[in-house]
């Protein structure tokens, strides 16, 4: 404590009510900046969004809902695509209010029971992991890879895997136009629209290294000599299933995750 020249102490000054609450709660109510709290909750936010336990699990889709009911009903329920639209100032007024700070609780505790559950008893005897190849996924319409039932079928694949805690790698392929929308023109005509996935705004991240991203070349087994076989480049665009597992955990018992790829050639700019 500092002390004046008569050596007494100044009076204590009581505590605000803020002080006292949850550090988690204490979002800045100053929209104009951005302190280091807003940076920790928006980087959990998108960790939220990149891991999709919340496409079956309601109580963290209903964060996102919370967020912006219109917009997460215009983004396709793509919470990637929501947050980009938001931007750290819409997140930032969307947490001063009560029912938007009261769904990230429920989300992290509907988070925190699903990973806290035990791994299924695989008694392998070596590293194990299960790999389940799809042309199609159907895990969420805010991931258009799939067309149909086969590829919802698939999606519920992977979503029991997880639920099981089983070692399961789905790999399938990242489209750039996905399914196509039916549209019905003015004379009552059907026609079909295929809009284009911009992959930066999908629930994914594509794999990094040191030297950038991770790409393979994958020569096609089409019968001609090796020097004249045709290959194609491929990179990886990860996306979390259930455990929030990074891209490099592939063979522990609790690991559940998709991998899709795509052809390298077709990959937008950077």
């Amino acid at each position: 404590r500092e002390f004046n020249a008569e050596g007494v102490a100044p009076a204590t000054r009581p505590r605000s009510p803020i002080s006292r609450l949850p550090l988690r709660l204490l979002i800045r109510a100053d929209h104009s900046s951005s302190g280091p709290l807003d940076h920790v909750v928006l980087d959990e936010l998108k960790d939220i969004a990149l891991d999709l336990t919340w496409t079956w699990e309601p109580r963290i889709a209903a964060l996102f809902a919370e967020l912006d009911p219109e917009l997460w009903q215009r983004s396709g329920h793509n919470p990637i695509l929501l947050l980009a639209r938001l931007g750290p100032e819409g997140v930032r007024a969307a947490l001063l209010r009560p029912e938007v700070r009261a769904a990230l609780d429920d989300a992290r505790a509907a988070l925190r029971q699903y990973r806290a559950r035990p791994a299924a008893p695989i008694e392998a005897g070596a590293p194990l992991s299960i790999a389940y190849f799809s042309l199609e996924f159907g895990l969420t319409e805010g991931l258009p890879i799939y067309s149909g039932g086969l590829g919802v079928l698939a999606g519920d694949h992977l979503k029991a895997a997880s639920d099981l805690a089983l070692p399961l790698v789905g790999v399938g392929l990242l489209y750039r136009q996905g399914f196509g929308r039916q549209r019905i023109d003015d004379q009552g005509g059907q026609y079909e629209v295929y809009p284009e996935n911009v992959f930066q705004e999908l629930p994914l991240q594509r794999v990094e290294t040191p030297d950038g991203p991770l790409e393979v070349t994958c020569p096609l087994g089409d019968g001609r000599p090796a020097d004249e076989s045709v290959a194609v480049r491929v990179m990886a665009w990860p996306a979390t299933d259930g455990f929030g597992t990074d891209w490099t955990v592939s063979a522990t018992p609790a690991t559940a995750k998709v991998t899709l790829t795509t052809k390298a050639s077709e990959l937008p700019p950077l």
